[in-house]
């Protein structure tokens, strides 16, 4: 009888303790924050777009550009987005980041909104030293107004591409006097 007592008092702390962790937001791509600091949650979804209404016409304004440099970077480098020529921007314009650079819209990674440019409402702007890290391909940004689709900028390539090796490992092997090295490559070699 003790144990039955014990186990629901166990299962009872277990739970309690469980149910009291603290909710950590999950960082964007991007690591944005709100105006106060705090970190923006990729997980709410408050926090995510609905590509669900958003039209792509079957040309694109070629008066519209939207530029990244540079355009070969390093894995955890910094990029800086410029655009011009949006003719009607409104503060609900957003641009967004996509690798592959041939992904459907809501496979997108992260976006920021065009206010963050003091001359967003002359319908051009920059965002500078977005980090962007090796997708093991070319990636690009996408600018939408309302709910059409602007403009796509120039690819964004890493040093190495898909087969630069990434996320180093050490471990201790069987002797004392040995370590594996080990990485992660995209040639699956």
């Amino acid at each position: 009888m003790f144990s039955i007592y014990f186990c629901i008092i166990l299962q009872s702390i277990l739970y309690i303790a469980e149910t009291a962790k603290p909710y950590h937001a999950v960082p964007t791509y991007f690591r944005r924050l709100h105006k106060n600091g705090s970190l923006v949650d990729a997980k709410n979804p408050m926090n995510q777009i609905d590509f669900s209404s958003i039209a792509i016409p079957s040309y694109l304004d070629s008066d519209i550009k939207l530029k990244v440099s540079p355009f070969i970077v390093e894995n955890g480098g910094f990029v800086n987005v410029s655009w011009s020529g949006i003719r009607y921007p409104t503060s609900s314009d957003f641009i967004a980041f996509f690798c592959p650079s041939d992904a459907e819209s809501k496979r997108y990674l992260d976006d920021f909104r065009v206010t963050n440019s003091p001359t967003w409402q002359k319908g051009y702007g920059q965002e500078n030293s977005l980090q962007v890290w090796n997708m093991r391909s070319k990636c690009e940004f996408r600018y939408y107004n309302k709910s059409t689709l602007l403009a796509r900028s120039n690819p964004v390539m890493f040093h190495g591409g898909a087969a630069m090796p990434l996320q180093g490992h050490l471990a201790l092997a069987n002797a004392n006097t040995e370590m594996r090295v080990m990485w992660v490559s995209g040639t699956g070699k």
